[in-house]
């Protein structure tokens, strides 16, 4: 008898749901849920599957992958790969495609031989994808350097390292990624490539990638700087110099509390328009 974390069943006739704590047998709809680990959406997804054959049930693979999505609504890709590594050689590998679906991917040639890819990342690397939740489509530029010799991919798997186990954000933890492979399939040297502050800070290092990938960009940003920051801007506005998304410009603030203040603010523009006419 065990004592069950909460699970809803669905079978064909009806749902129904075993509550937190219930004292249950092992025979219940054939799920072994003693082996069931809720740190791992992977885990519950393999168990539900695996049990489904060790108790030789009658479902389909449609009701298995409904199952499934009833209790996981939420799978990351690199999951799912690792749940498909599992099944792939059973009998109930026609799961597959259904799930995949339910999720959201096209489970197309592209797709398995990328859910394929992922089986030789680094554990600590595939752990934060997890828990991340890295989308399919992000991993896109990783795909590539697989195709690249064993010594692009043995530097990429060095370089982003501290992108996993310093637990990086994934906002920057993709853009890494992305000017990482394009700046190895470059040719750059990995002294370059690897971060130069210690410890490492996941935006000066995106910074110091982005400089090396766009050179001239980011010359034109920084000659862009000093035209806008000399221009006779009042002190009042505290003009700055700031990117939002792909574009860079001036940002200020004003205070209006009478039309004095109104018609001062609107003489210093006009300076400022002046100038920039010349």
């Amino acid at each position: 008898m065990l004592q069950t974390p909460e699970l809803r069943v669905i079978t064909k006739e009806t749902p129904f749901q075993i509550l937190p704590g219930s004292v249950v047998s092992e025979s219940v709809v054939g799920l072994a849920i003693n082996q069931i680990l809720l740190i791992k959406p992977k885990d519950i997804v393999s168990q539900i599957v695996l049990s489904y054959a060790s108790n030789d049930i009658a479902a389909d693979a449609q009701e298995i992958s409904e199952l499934i999505k009833s209790y996981v609504p939420e799978l990351s890709f690199i999951e799912f790969a690792d749940f498909h590594r599992d099944l792939i050689h059973t009998d109930l590998k026609e799961v597959l495609p259904l799930l995949a679906e339910s999720y959201g991917w096209n489970p197309n040639e592209h797709f398995w031989n990328s859910v394929q890819a992922t089986f030789s990342f680094p554990p600590t690397f595939k752990y934060w994808l997890a828990e991340k939740k890295v989308h399919f489509s992000e991993l896109s530029p990783i795909f590539l350097i697989r195709g690249e010799s064993v010594e692009m991919q043995n530097l990429f798997w060095k370089l982003v390292g501290p992108i996993s186990e310093l637990s990086l954000n994934k906002n920057f933890g993709i853009k890494i990624i992305e000017l990482l492979c394009e700046l190895i399939l470059m040719g750059e040297m990995e002294s370059n490539l690897s971060p130069q502050f210690r410890p490492v800070i996941a935006e000066k290092w995106y910074e110091q990638l982005k400089t090396l990938r766009y050179p001239q960009t980011l010359l034109l940003e920084k000659n862009l700087r000093e035209k806008w920051l000399t221009l006779p801007w009042p002190k009042s506005f505290n003009a700055k110099f700031i990117r939002q998304n792909d574009k860079t410009g001036i940002e200020f603030r004003v205070f209006i509390s009478q039309e004095e203040d109104l018609k001062k603010y609107l003489t210093g523009l006009q300076m400022v328009h002046r100038e920039l006419q010349k």
